[in-house]
């Protein structure tokens, strides 16, 4: 029976100091893994460590907390925490040729359990007794060796990929997929890590990536971390509203978040157009909005230890991780963090994102795994130092591409003047809009994978635009005109049209626009 402080901390009338956590296991040795690659890591160099998104985003304030904490602090973090299997012998779990292996990745999962729940505390994390073994969160911390800037990679949930030793389903049934393959009277314990290394292998081999290290985090964990550091602003761009199911209702504007309507606020998928799509987009912003509330209140700072001490209490048995992980090698890396040095990315999707399969039911349907695998190994590439011109992107005739215009300034009329300048050359306009928000300093044209051609052939009439991915758009491109857009002629001023900006993130931890 685990002692009353090594419970979560609720509010009084939630807490009911239930025993049916798990005791926490005797601290295992901490063995170093992949020494080389750390020796590598420490001439020098720090980088920006922080892993943050949905229910998982208790594992990147500890992570960040850990360099102003003393040893016996982080002592008492890793008993509690660092008690799940090694991630060195899973099977499949390997970099792909063309990675960098000496790169460091963080797996970090949603644990969705709610067994031990009680009715209150169902109530106030606006879910139900329904017990499940779904890990519907699930992210990557992508910590390139070159000191290049932390990136975190969502894994859209109904993602459609090859589960190994089972058959293609669901990215997030991969964990449940091998708990209940194990034989009968099998421990929880062993459930559990067989749930673990599958889900490993899983994402190893989509992302062409070594995983490192390992992270579950609760439901509870998400609700603690908010409370615990006095919420999170959000700005909305329009209405949050979900009936019967989180039954969140927030008008348009600004909100201090936290507990329950943070964990609805970062949990709603139905009512948005883009259902899971929309709901990282909302992750990925709140987590950003996490680190700079963390870096705002100087919590990393060694003389606000009381708040540490509040903070890691407060996360207490919620959140675990594999044996392996050291906080404090970690936190040796993050004493120069910067909110802008915290990328937040989703994997590359086909050009028809959407599919129902029989069997799987409605699904996401992933860019092919080279694609993938390509796009990882980008994230820790050095820039091109060379000297010859690049080739001539490939472009397609004008009258084939059809153009959604977006004005991304405060500059009435651009968009407008925009369209009839793509009328003028031969595009298809299909309406001019404002964008979500006013201040792009840089004409963007987004368009949905495979169509890079027509997107060069937009940005070669737009002076300066720069051309990314976008996963919520199909069968036309988006130009969202920044404030650099003057109406002149295609050339003037601009880096070379089309430029592939394919590893462009969607957002970083600095970004403070308002989101949907």
């Amino acid at each position: 029976m685990p002692r009353d402080d090594e419970l979560p901390e609720l509010p009084p009338h939630l807490d009911p100091r239930r025993g049916s956590a798990r005791p926490a296991a005797p601290g295992p040795t901490r063995t170093r893994t992949r020494a080389e690659r750390n020796a590598e890591r420490k001439k020098g160099k720090k980088y920006a460590v922080i892993g943050l998104r949905t229910l998982a985003s208790a594992i990147s304030v500890l992570l960040l907390i850990g360099a102003g904490l003393a040893h016996s602090t982080i002592n008492r973090i890793q008993a509690k925490a660092g008690n799940l299997p090694s991630t060195t012998d899973v099977k499949g779990n390997q970099d792909v040729k063309g990675t960098n292996g000496a790169d460091m990745n963080i797996l970090v999962v949603g644990n969705d359990s709610r067994a031990g729940y009680t009715d209150a505390q169902l109530g106030e994390l606006s879910t139900t007794a329904e017990d499940t073994l779904s890990t519907d969160t699930i992210m990557l911390i992508h910590v390139p060796a070159n000191g290049a800037s932390a990136s975190v990679v969502s894994f859209p949930r109904d993602s459609y990929v090859d589960i190994p030793g089972y058959k293609k389903n669901k990215i997030n049934s991969a964990y449940a997929a091998a708990y209940y393959d194990q034989p009968d009277g099998a421990s929880e314990d062993v459930k559990r890590a067989a749930g673990q290394k599958e889900l490993i292998s899983t994402i190893s081999a989509l992302s062409g990536a070594k995983i490192d290290h390992y992270v579950e985090v609760s439901l509870l964990g998400f609700y603690n971390l908010t409370n615990a550091i006095g919420g999170v602003e959000v700005n909305l761009c329009q209405r949050a509203y979900d009936p019967g199911y989180t039954d969140l209702d927030l008008a348009a504007g600004k909100h201090k978040l936290m507990g329950k309507d943070a964990l609805s606020f970062v949990r709603q998928r139905h009512h948005l157009d883009g259902g899971d799509l929309d709901r990282i987009k909302r992750q990925q912003f709140f987590f950003g909005a996490v680190i700079r509330e963390v870096l705002g209140q100087d919590l990393l700072d060694i003389l606000n230890i009381s708040k540490l001490n509040k903070l890691v209490d407060a996360l207490a048995g919620t959140i675990q991780y594999d044996q392996d992980l050291d906080p404090l090698e970690l936190a040796a890396q993050m004493r120069n963090i910067a909110a802008g040095n915290v990328e937040f990315h989703t994997i590359p999707l086909a050009a028809e994102k959407f599919a129902n399969i029989p069997g799987a039911g409605d699904v996401v349907k992933t860019a092919s795994v080279s694609d993938i695998h390509k796009f990882f190994q980008q994230l820790s590439a050095p820039k091109s130092t060379s000297s010859s011109s690049p080739a001539a992107p490939k472009t397609v005739d004008p009258k084939t591409v059809t153009v959604e215009v977006y004005n991304g300034t405060t500059t009435g009329g651009l968009g407008t003047q925009a369209g009839e300048q793509l009328t003028a050359a031969g595009f298809t306009v299909d309406g001019v809009l404002s964008a979500a928000s006013t201040d792009y300093p840089h004409s963007v044209v987004q368009y949905p994978a495979g169509m890079e051609a027509a997107a060069n052939t937009v940005a070669a009439q737009i002076p300066g635009a720069i051309t990314e991915v976008a996963t919520d758009i199909d069968g036309k491109v988006r130009l969202i005109v920044g404030s650099d857009f003057g109406g002149g002629n295609a050339g003037e001023s601009a880096p070379p049209a089309g430029t592939d900006q394919t590893t462009k993130p969607d957002t970083t931890a600095a970004t403070d626009a308002c989101v949907n």
